[in-house]
């Protein structure tokens, strides 16, 4: 894992007092990747409805399975998660990241979401961009969420 986004993530223990204090069921094992998860859809989605973290997260998943890598490592990769672009900025306390974000991250390391993106495996806000995304061609849109267009790009 990239050391940078490592060291933004939640400490490993405060993950496992926070898991713990909310309810949300964790092993140690999995931990930190919960945590990056977490704090990736607090990023990337905050102030969309569950749905829309849902499907946020299903690209995350689709990506680490079309890619044979883990969540975390492809979550770390430079620009694809904008996010993650500017890490130096990133400064999140376990108490910004809202329930949602945590269960959901839950729910992807344990294998429960399902993907109600169809195998997307990026989106973007065309809202808040200045230009559209050279990847972002309307015949490979799988669905749209809320405020994100989700496309299959492999």
């Amino acid at each position: 894992m990239d050391r940078q986004v490592e060291a933004m993530a939640p400490k490993r223990s405060e993950t496992f007092n926070y898991l713990k204090d909310y309810g949300i069921q964790y092993s140690r094992r999995y931990a930190a990747a919960i945590a990056q998860i977490a704090l990736c859809l607090h990023l990337e989605c905050r102030g969309e409805p569950l749905i829309g973290k849902q499907a946020v997260a299903s690209v995350v998943v689709n990506r680490a399975r079309k890619r044979g890598m883990s969540y975390v490592d492809v979550m770390a990769e430079p620009w694809q998660f904008s996010c993650f672009n500017d890490i130096d900025s990133v400064n999140v306390k376990h108490s910004e990241i809202d329930t949602e974000c945590w269960t959901v991250a839950s729910q992807v390391v344990y294998g429960l979401l399902d993907d109600i993106t169809f195998g997307a495996t990026h989106y973007c806000n065309l809202a808040v961009l200045d230009d559209k995304p050279a990847w972002a061609a309307d015949e490979l849109i799988t669905v749209r969420i809320e405020n994100h267009t989700f496309y299959s790009l492999y």
